[in-house]
C-alpha cells in the first residue's frame, strides 16, 4: 500500500516540474495528469516491489544531484571565464569506472558532458577519458557521487 504512494507522488512531482511554474493551475494540471495515468491503468501501482521503489528513489536522487552539479559547475566555469587571468589548465583525465553496464557507463559519460567544464571523450571497456577545463574538475571525477549512485542502481537492478 505504501509503495503506490511513492509512485503517485513521484509522478505528480514530475508532471508538476514539467510545467515550470509554481501556481495553483499548474499543481491542478499535474494532479489531473497523475490521476489520469493511475485511473487508466497506464501505471500499475499494484505490482510494485521494494526493489522497484528503491531503484526509482536512486534515480530521483541521481537526477537531483546531477542538476545540483550542473548548476555548481556553471558558476565555477563562469568564475574562470570572467576572471582577468582566465586560469585554465585543460587536460584529458582517464580513469576506470566501477560500472559494468554499458548503458550506465553511457549515462555517466553524458552526465559528465552535461556538467560545464568537462566533456567525455571516449569509453573503452570501463575506462573513461574526459577532457577537463581545470585541474579541480579532474580531481573530483574519481569517486564522484553521481558514479556512486549509478553503481548503487546497477547493484539494485542486477543484484
Amino acid at each position: 500500500m505504501k509503495n503506490k504512494w511513492i509512485y503517485i507522488v513521484a509522478i505528480f512531482l514530475f508532471s508538476w516540474s514539467i510545467s515550470g511554474q509554481l501556481s495553483l493551475p499548474s499543481i491542478a494540471v499535474a494532479g489531473l495528469v497523475t490521476l489520469a495515468l493511475v485511473l487508466t491503468g497506464f501505471i500499475d501501482i499494484k505490482g510494485t516491489t521494494h526493489k522497484q521503489v528503491k531503484v526509482t528513489g536512486l534515480w530521483i536522487r541521481f537526477l537531483g544531484l546531477l542538476i545540483k552539479e550542473v548548476v555548481l559547475a556553471n558558476f565555477q566555469v563562469a568564475r574562470i571565464v570572467l576572471s582577468n587571468q582566465m586560469a585554465i589548465r585543460p587536460h584529458v583525465k582517464t580513469w576506470t569506472t566501477q560500472l559494468k553496464s554499458e548503458g550506465l557507463q553511457t549515462i555517466l559519460a553524458n552526465a559528465i558532458t552535461l556538467t560545464p567544464g568537462t566533456m567525455s571523450v571516449d569509453i573503452k571497456g570501463q575506462v573513461l577519458s574526459v577532457h577537463c577545463l581545470h585541474d579541480e574538475a579532474a580531481e573530483t571525477l574519481e569517486g564522484w557521487a553521481l558514479e556512486s549512485y549509478l553503481v548503487d542502481i546497477e547493484e539494485a537492478v542486477h543484484g
